[in-house]
């Protein structure tokens, strides 16, 4: 069991605010220049992607390393199956590829990174504190698919639309589909759309929970894209109204 106030980790304490200060300090500065070198030099805002890209690959590749470690290896918490262990290698492309292609990758990872993986920031499934090894990974690939996230829209010329609103619902609710059968099997909350006690479970008991955990997602991602594409939403909506 952990002690010391630099070994235990709490949500909602000095610490945790003290973790989303420094995030949001390590973000700007990089959000900020890229947005500036987009406009004056593109070659140098594709060099930075570029470093983006890889340091997520990196730090992936260490935290699968680490949870599959013999020491650690439990097959209902340790496969890379969760939203941040999956959404890190999209976000990967999304930063790659140029912009005319994997559109999708763009999309999921902005509506999965900043609408499913930022409530890592705000409630945070952690219990290390900062003299651990295991804090700084959490954090550091968290803050990695958030930043990506939100440098897609505020430094590069992508926006969401209607149709990307309309994907993203579509692969959230796929993987919560095609998870449940691994998670009854292995007793596991991958995704937190298993029967255990994560932050999904303030929703109710497993399963009914599901359908209100699928209508708040569309909801956090309908919010997401509200900003770029409101309108378009409301006219489709309208239109497909009419027909009906």
């Amino acid at each position: 069991m952990t002690s010391g106030p630099f070994e235990s980790f709490r949500a909602f304490t000095p610490m945790h605010g003290a973790v989303l200060i420094g995030a949001i300090a390590v973000l700007t500065p990089v959000v900020v220049a890229g947005r500036r070198w987009a406009r004056c030099d593109p070659a140098r805002e594709r060099r930075l992607r570029i470093a983006g890209a890889l340091g997520i690959a990196a730090a992936q590749v260490v935290n699968i390393v680490y949870w599959l470690a013999p020491a650690r290896l439990d097959p209902a918490v340790s496969l890379p199956l969760h939203v941040c262990d999956l959404i890190p290698w999209v976000a990967v492309a999304a930063l790659l590829l140029p912009a005319g292609r994997g559109g999708w990758t763009r999309t999921l990872t902005y509506f999965w990174g900043l609408g499913l993986s930022s409530w890592g920031f705000f409630w945070p499934v952690l219990e290390t504190g900062p003299a651990t090894f295991r804090f700084w990974l959490f954090w550091l690939v968290h803050l990695q698919v958030v930043g990506a996230a939100i440098y897609l829209v505020a430094a590069t010329a992508w926006r969401p639309r209607p149709r990307d609103l309309g994907l993203a619902i579509l692969a959230a609710a796929t993987y919560a589909v095609l998870l449940t059968p691994v998670n009854l099997a292995l007793s596991a909350d991958y995704g937190y759309v298993g029967p255990g006690d994560g932050p999904a479970s303030i929703l109710g008991p497993w399963p009914w929970r599901m359908p209100l955990l699928l209508l708040g997602q569309a909801a956090i991602f309908t919010g997401l894209a509200w900003p770029w594409c409101g309108r378009a939403i409301v006219d489709l909506i309208r239109r497909r109204g009419h027909r009906g």
